[in-house]
């Protein structure tokens, strides 16, 4: 059933080469790796820096967005406002508004003019004590 084979054991390649050869062939091999390893570095390195170069594109993309347009949350922590009072400034087309879902979105420009539009100074030598 089952063949008895005999295994013979592998002849060493380097047992025909003299010590001389050895080590030209050696410092060959090392020489090749050590361009190989420089080539697969120098290509990682390229490859990291367009990461971080797209990366770096992608955050100021995002980041103009995040400086321009803020969300409803943000704005009634920063003012002080309510669900409520937001909602109304919206549906009287006192404050601009972009809506993306369910989610209103707001331009800091258009928050700054209402401020300033809205700014009262009072005169306060003029006041009744």
């Amino acid at each position: 059933m089952f063949s008895e084979t005999t295994h013979k054991p592998e002849q060493n390649p380097f047992e025909s080469i003299s010590n001389e050869e050895y080590m030209a062939q050696s410092a060959i091999f090392f020489n090749d790796m050590r361009k190989t390893l420089t080539v697969v570095l120098e290509t990682g390195m390229e490859i990291k820096d367009l990461l971080c170069a797209k990366h770096a594109q992608r955050s100021e993309i995002e980041y103009t967005l995040l400086t321009d347009w803020v969300d409803g949350q943000y704005i009634m922590q920063a003012l002080h406002l309510s669900l409520r009072t937001l909602q109304n400034l919206r549906t009287k087309s006192i404050l601009p508004f972009s809506r993306i879902g369910n989610k209103f979105y707001y331009r800091l420009q258009d928050i700054r003019k209402l401020l300033a539009d809205n700014y009262i100074m009072y005169n306060l030598s003029n006041r009744k004590k």
